[in-house]
């Protein structure tokens, strides 16, 4: 796995993995997945991560959250969950803390795919097939924008 960043070129690469064949597969998908937004999230890259259901998101919440405690706690607080289930109140005070970029890193469901200001993120990662090449599009455009 590797993530290029630079001033004038963002170098995506999009891992292909048989998660969900297995337990054994499934967790270290999660525990890289982890891995990977923890260390973005620690270098300063706005990151958004889209989980298929609701307990992946706040298994992958608490995970990146351990990887961060070496961290600052100011850190480890910018990074947050968002999916349906949520208040209305709740969640629209989650989208203006991404869009005032208080927030560094989000794990969601497709609650956050499309129809909702949070502003430019700098990364986007997807956890497995949302299900359509739309659904892959809107998540990916997220991210890059000016």
């Amino acid at each position: 796995m590797h993530v290029a960043l630079g001033q004038d070129k963002i170098t995506a690469h999009i891992l292909n993995t048989s998660a969900g064949l297995g337990q054994e597969t499934s967790t270290g998908f999660v525990a890289e997945t982890s891995k990977l937004m923890a260390t973005l999230v620690q270098m300063g890259v706005r990151t958004i991560c889209f989980a298929r259901y609701r307990q992946m998101v706040e298994i992958m919440l608490s995970r990146v959250r351990a990887l961060m405690k070496k961290g600052s706690e100011e850190q480890v607080s910018a990074v947050v969950s968002y999916r349906s289930g949520y208040t209305q109140d709740c969640r629209r005070g989650i989208e203006q803390q991404i869009f005032s970029h208080q927030v560094l890193g989000v794990i969601c469901t497709s609650a956050l795919e499309l129809g909702v200001d949070i502003g430019s993120l700098d990364c986007c990662i997807s956890m497995g097939y949302p299900g359509s090449s739309h659904s892959l599009q809107q998540q990916f455009g997220r991210a890059g924008r000016v």
